[in-house]
């Protein structure tokens, strides 16, 4: 199979699978978010942000690297097993150890006993690491789809059964738990490799200089994306927090479904194209047409329904994340933008400028935040958007420049679905404005039909190579697998 042919056939396992996830995920965010008060989602908030950073910090970008590397034996797999799981143990430890001091900092006591016995997810985690590199090395990502799914219907199981049963937040906790170790168990199951004792002291130097820019730029990416939440919390209160946390994940749920397989099968297909520098170059830029068709018109038209969408969702008491979701969804486009971009660099051995990039964009991101936060959460929310525009320009010239890949492509590809989605808009913005008086659900359902109808037209016009090929992928992978 060709890089292009693994590029689009991994993209639609992994977004299928990324579909299917966040529908179990979401529909237990839906139940808890109807039954939860928006300072409670602030406590979720504030303990997911701690135990999202440890995780990254105890795989410490070993599954990246083992994508990466020219070969990945026993010595390689072993070390790197026997570091991930050492680093994720200390530090699972030093979280129940620190949970009270962290929870004083913010002030909020409830956080203390959420974070102790959220420590063993970090460990696991790191159990996780060398199975997960190992099979999207392999381009298995029908496997890592069955695994998660698996693990994210048990853990939907477990917290929709607690939510419904008056648990509070320790229904996010059961699930998480729930998730991570089940995850472990389907990932090593079908991964087929075990750990051994082949571990040697001078490969793990080797691998672990290799990989503290990778393991660097997830830190910093993580931080730049929960910073926000430290700050709103602790200088807006726990309800303006839940309120812009809901928002988030609305928006995060379509990232992760969209952004994530981009992103996890572009460093497979960049890394086998990286000694080819045409090659490399035209699995760059199928990756970015392809992307950009498939997640734009997604965020725009959830920005353009979201106020029929939260309330039919989440409930009328969550109105106010209406205009925080439509700025985060603007983001997000910037995003769809530059999600090869890591895959680029780490493809071509430049993990230290990615993990500068993710620098630049955490500094930018704080003090975009700090500026706007006087004057509220939406403030916020449309400050991080102007700032994902504003440099995104900047971290296109620096990857190509660093992979010697021409930009006349890239900014033309971008021209051209932003002027596919113009009449998309139009079409969506005029229905929605004739038919003020429809029932909800109907007026939403005739919306999104009409865009998706409108895009596919002019998706037909503008690139018609490249709307056969969407067209005709999901039949072949099916082919392909049967």
């Amino acid at each position: 199979m060709t890089s292009g042919r693994s590029a689009t056939s991994g993209t639609l396992w992994m977004a299928t699978n990324g579909a299917v996830s966040q529908g179990l995920s979401f529909g237990v965010f839906i139940v808890l978010a109807r039954m939860m008060a928006p300072a409670d989602y602030g406590l979720i908030a504030l303990s997911m942000t701690v135990i999202s950073i440890l995780i990254a910090g105890s795989r410490l970008g070993l599954e990246k690297l083992l994508v990466q590397l020219e070969s990945a034996g026993r010595t390689e797999t072993d070390t790197a097993f026997f570091f991930a799981v050492l680093l994720g143990s200390m530090l699972a430890l030093a979280l129940w150890l620190t949970a009270p001091p962290i929870a004083a900092l913010v002030d909020t006591p409830d956080l203390e006993p959420v974070l102790r016995a959220l420590a063993p997810v970090v460990v696991l985690k790191a159990f996780e690491a060398v199975p997960l590199g190992l099979l999207t090395r392999e381009l298995r990502f029908k496997a890592i789809s069955l695994g998660t799914t698996l693990a994210l219907a048990a853990g939907g199981i477990a917290g929709i059964a607690m939510a419904v049963n008056g648990f509070g937040v320790w229904a996010l906790v059961s699930q998480e738990i729930v998730k991570a170790t089940l995850s472990l168990a389907a990932l090593s199951s079908v991964c087929g490799w075990r750990p051994g004792l082949s571990v040697s002291l001078k490969a793990g130097r080797n691998m672990l200089a290799a990989s503290l820019h990778i393991m660097g730029a997830d830190i910093v990416r993580l931080a730049q994306n929960y910073t926000d939440r430290f700050l709103i919390g602790s200088l807006l209160g726990a309800s303006s927090l839940g309120v812009y946390t809901v928002a988030a994940k609305v928006d995060q749920s379509a990232a992760i479904v969209l952004h994530e397989p981009l992103g996890r099968v572009g460093l497979s297909t960049l890394s086998r194209a990286r000694g080819n520098a045409t090659e490399l170059a035209s699995v760059y830029y199928r990756s970015q047409r392809i992307g950009a068709a498939v997640t734009l018109p997604v965020f725009v038209m959830l920005a353009l329904t979201a106020p029929s969408v939260v309330p039919l969702l989440l409930g009328e008491h969550w109105q106010d994340c209406v205009p925080i979701l439509q700025a985060l969804c603007v983001a997000s486009c910037a995003g769809s933008v530059r999600v090869f971009n890591n895959p680029l660099l780490l493809a071509v051995g430049r993990p230290e400028v990615a993990f500068r990039l993710s620098i630049l964009s955490a500094v930018t991101g704080l003090v975009a935040c700090i500026i706007a936060i006087p004057w509220g959460i939406l403030a916020v929310s449309i400050a991080f958007a102007l700032r994902a525009w504003l440099i995104l320009p900047l971290e296109l010239s620096l990857c190509r420049r660093c992979a010697g890949i021409p930009g006349g492509p890239v900014w033309a590809g971008l021209a051209g679905r932003l002027l596919t989605l113009l009449p998309m808009i139009l079409v969506v913005v005029g229905f929605q404005s004739m038919a003020p008086d429809w029932r909800p659900w109907p007026l939403l359902i005739s919306t999104v039909l009409m865009g998706i109808a409108t895009y596919a037209l002019a998706l037909t016009v503008t690139d018609r190579p490249l709307a056969r090929l969407l067209l005709a992928a999901p039949a072949s992978l099916l082919r392909r697998n049967r």
